[in-house]
């Protein structure tokens, strides 16, 4: 038809010629050389043959020869009619993919997207990415539908493979944005006790030498709270600046290693205590602050004063406080049988041991432990009332616990002759002052006895179970 309308016929054979000789130059141009990149990047093992290039410009020979067989497939088919959707698909899904990429890079707002087309914005990129799609579907639904399984099944290949690439990804950019999003709402938002997450900063130095701190901490959070493992290096900053760095390396390392939902924190500092202060003042940053520390008990005099020091800080600082006290030190940490325990104390530190727990069994290795609530009186208190009272909070803060009431003179007997069988025991405690160290330490020793672990608990406030 075009070439009857037109009054230099010739020319329609001369335009669609240099059409599809410029459409074939570019595309065996081309697809050689995305092939042998494809094949350098290392994305997959068995295309490893054709990253080789010949001669001083490295030409991808091998990559031409391989496009050459495929495009003489096309030729042997005999039926444009056959070939021309496949290849209009996926080139219109390259098209896609660049908008797309277009669009995830405008939302991300990343300084190192820097287009240079005038008119660039994300919305316009959407726009694009949906008009190829659609584009596809009114050329031919089916071959659409195929082009988008094949090109899925190659992303999930491709992210399967986890390769290690030398550009950027979109996925970081447009985490780091939806974090400072969150971040800044945070901010703004109105504190109130239901809220309560736990934000717990693991002092545990070295964490592959007290693995057991670091698994406590996770579990304590339970995919609901942020983990913060710190340590402390002592010396001077000005002459420790590369051990810091290979120090927090290691220990990045070492959490990906052990596969711990945490985040590495490192400083140095001459005065362990100056160090603890310092981490308790500056780690964090608007909302995502830690509210509880978490240490490891010592029975090493030594340690004792800057242990009453640390906990005194905390407590000033109106942080939750968890010393965690295990025989089970070394490498990897076996889960023990036996119930969830807490000793009933103060109401205030109850309100953190039962949400502590009740974090500790969502874990999947703590599920079939039960808590069990044991709760010393006096003799000639009125323990059906005391119960009522108990079951009554317990339904508020809809957790399920067993309740063990026990008429004693002796709460530590009653509370030994009960516990059994028990994998972890929750106990609440106050940080002493100077006068009374003495006093604390042998009380909480004589807890460290018991069998199974024990958890010492100081809660801060700002927390509601009832809430």
């Amino acid at each position: 038809m075009n070439q009857k309308n037109s009054k230099f016929p010739a020319l329609i054979y001369a335009g669609v010629f240099f059409a599809t000789l410029a459409s074939a130059l570019g595309s065996m141009m081309g697809a050689p050389r995305i092939l042998q990149a494809f094949a350098r990047d290392n994305i997959f093992r068995r295309l490893r043959w054709f990253s080789r290039g010949s001669g001083r410009s490295n030409e991808p020979r091998r990559a031409i020869v391989l496009t050459f067989l495929i495009a003489q497939i096309g030729v042997l088919a005999g039926d444009l009619d056959t070939i021309a959707p496949v290849i209009t698909m996926f080139f219109l899904m390259t098209y896609a993919a660049v908008n797309i990429a277009c669009f995830y890079e405008g939302r991300s707002r990343n300084p190192s997207f820097r287009p240079t087309f005038r008119f660039n914005h994300w919305f316009i990129a959407l726009l694009g990415a949906l008009g190829c799609l659609g584009v596809m579907f009114l050329i031919n639904a089916i071959w659409a539908t195929v082009a988008l399984v094949l090109a899925g099944t190659l992303y999930f290949l491709i992210a399967r493979n986890e390769i290690h690439v030398t550009w950027g990804d979109l996925d970081s950019g447009l985490a780091y944005q939806n974090a400072r999003r969150a971040l800044l709402r945070l901010e703004r938002e109105h504190y109130h006790p239901k809220n309560w997450r736990p934000a717990i900063l693991a002092l545990s130095g070295g964490a592959s030498n007290r693995l057991h701190l670091a698994e406590y901490a996770c579990w304590f959070t339970a995919d609901s709270g942020i983990v913060s493992i710190g340590q402390v290096i002592r010396g001077k900053l000005e002459d420790l600046f590369d051990r810091r760095r290979e120090a927090e390396t290691i220990l990045r390392k070492f959490i990906l290693k052990e596969d711990l939902p945490a985040f590495p924190v490192v400083i140095v500092e001459e005065d362990l205590h100056a160090a603890i202060k310092a981490l308790l003042q500056c780690h964090g940053i608007g909302g995502i602050r830690p509210n509880t520390v978490l240490l490891g008990w010592s029975e090493d005099p030594e340690n004792h004063p800057i242990f009453f020091e640390t906990i005194s800080t905390v407590k000033e600082m109106r942080r939750s406080l968890l010393v965690v006290a295990t025989e089970q030190e070394q490498q990897k940490y076996y889960i023990p049988d036996g119930a969830i325990t807490l000793w009933w104390d103060t109401i205030k530190n109850v309100e953190l041991m039962l949400l502590i727990a009740f974090m500790l069994k969502k874990n999947r290795a703590w599920r079939d432990h039960l808590i069990r609530i044991i709760r010393p009186v006096v003799p000639k208190a009125d323990r059906e009332n005391i119960e009522t009272e108990m079951r009554k909070m317990l339904a508020k803060a809809r957790i399920e616990a067993d309740l063990v009431i026990v008429p004693t003179e002796t709460p530590l007997e009653a509370l030994r002759h009960n516990m059994q069988p028990s994998a972890v025991l929750f106990s609440g405690f106050e940080p002493a002052n100077e006068e009374t160290e003495t006093d604390l330490l042998s009380d909480l020793q004589q807890i460290v006895d018991l069998p199974g672990d024990v958890i010492f608990v100081y809660n801060a406030g700002d927390i509601s179970v009832e809430a």
